[in-house]
């Protein structure tokens, strides 16, 4: 069962934007375990994250990884689904000032939204794969929104 927890935010209360950006791909991998249930495997590249929280909280990732490897992130977690749709762009570009993330680049896009219950919200979670440019590997988006910040144990 994935507890679908964001580290604490100070300042979530105000009315000004609170912006987190994961400073590690071990945070981000941190994070994507804590709120979709996906493991990113050790030996992606290229991995960001950011968080984002006013009324709602915005977790958004990127990595690269071999086509293996992002089958095994999709298995890993019992909430995303390995049938993405071609051509299904779920995810847009939000922060065109984050030069990492750049959805509008993909190419031979895939992409499929789910969405779980958990006791507190409900959580859809945004997944598009594609390439970019002429590489092998594939680069991922996921974006999620939490309606309500989920309270730490």
């Amino acid at each position: 069962m994935v507890v679908s927890m964001v580290p604490a935010l100070s300042g979530c209360g105000s009315k000004s934007a609170v912006t987190q950006n994961v400073q590690s791909s071990h945070q981000a991998r941190a994070l994507m375990q804590r709120v979709i249930g996906a493991d990113i495997s050790e030996s992606a590249r290229g991995i960001h994250g950011s968080v984002k929280s006013v009324f709602t909280t915005v977790v958004d990732v990127r990595f690269s990884c071999s086509k293996d490897d992002f089958q095994k992130f999709l298995d890993s977690s019992e909430h995303l689904s390995s049938q993405l749709v071609v051509g299904n762009r779920t995810v847009v570009n939000t922060m065109s000032s984050e030069p990492w993330w750049n959805p509008d680049r993909l190419e031979s896009v895939r992409g499929r939204t789910s969405r779980w219950e958990t006791d507190e919200d409900s959580v859809p979670v945004y997944l598009m794969v594609g390439h970019v440019e002429s590489t092998v590997d594939v680069t991922v988006y996921v974006a999620t929104v939490l309606e309500t910040l989920p309270k730490n144990d």
